[in-house]
């Protein structure tokens, strides 16, 4: 182990990392159009907010029989990205497939 101490008389010492993990509630989004693909598919960015506080940003696609039953109401996409807020907020990728 190694310990310096600076001008302040702070020690400073390397440890192994250690994860920490935050917990945010997430209380709106934001999404855009990125792609669409007529008759198929639709990809949205979708940006997850804590009050202000931006969390992350996922892509979340949207194909098959979801995107068949879109219509014309704009509602059924809200709700889609809400079913899938968690799925957003944990993917390790980046990219969701909704449900």
């Amino acid at each position: 182990m190694n310990i310096e101490t600076d001008k302040k008389h702070f020690a400073k010492t390397e440890v192994d990392m250690v994860e920490v993990v935050k917990t945010f509630q997430v209380d709106r989004f934001e999404y855009k159009v990125m792609s669409m693909e007529l008759n198929s598919s639709i990809s949205l960015m979708i940006t997850l907010f804590s009050d202000t506080t931006f969390i992350k940003a996922s892509m979340l696609i949207i194909e098959g029989d979801l995107y068949n039953l879109w219509g014309e109401r704009d509602e059924y996409i809200v709700d889609i990205i809400k079913r899938n807020i968690r799925k957003l907020a944990e993917s390790s990728n980046g990219t969701v497939v909704a449900e």
